[in-house]
């Protein structure tokens, strides 16, 4: 049952199910500081996205803009034409750059500190599960 509750607390403090700044309980999102998947989420988040552009001045391809109606269930057949038209032709300015990614979660921890939390996580529950062998094995011998 421990497990459980373990797995549900990674999971759903590790930023990629609810962004913490969209938790209505504050100390709720406390919680992410023991969630292993939050910081692997974090650092996987930086080594992608951080300092990264594409260029899209190509659009997206027409076979695609053909599913924007069901993405966009609300807008009007003028307003999807129009997005159609953006999606398209860009134009040869247009540039994609990801660390709106990194931005838009609140990434904002060095890698490295986040490799450096991680191989602690590592360590401490290595050094946790040695001692309760040990202490599981005294505890047989008598």
């Amino acid at each position: 049952m421990l497990a459980i509750a373990w797995t549900a607390v990674n999971l759903l403090m590790s930023n990629f199910m609810v962004r913490y700044q969209d938790m209505t309980q504050n100390w709720l999102s406390q919680l992410r500081y023991i969630s292993a998947m939050g910081y692997g989420f974090e650092g996987y988040a930086r080594a992608e996205f951080s300092g990264v552009e594409y260029s899209c001045a190509g659009g997206v391809a027409p076979d695609l803009v053909n599913y924007l109606p069901q993405f966009l269930p609300t807008l009007s057949t003028f307003q999807i034409n129009a997005v159609n038209n953006a999606v398209t032709n860009p134009g040869e300015d247009c540039m994609v750059n990801l660390d709106q990614i990194i931005n838009y979660f609140q990434l904002f921890r060095p890698f490295w500190t986040t490799v450096v939390i991680l191989l602690g996580y590592l360590g401490f529950f290595h050094l946790l599960t040695y001692f309760g062998f040990i202490w599981l094995t005294k505890k047989e011998r008598r």
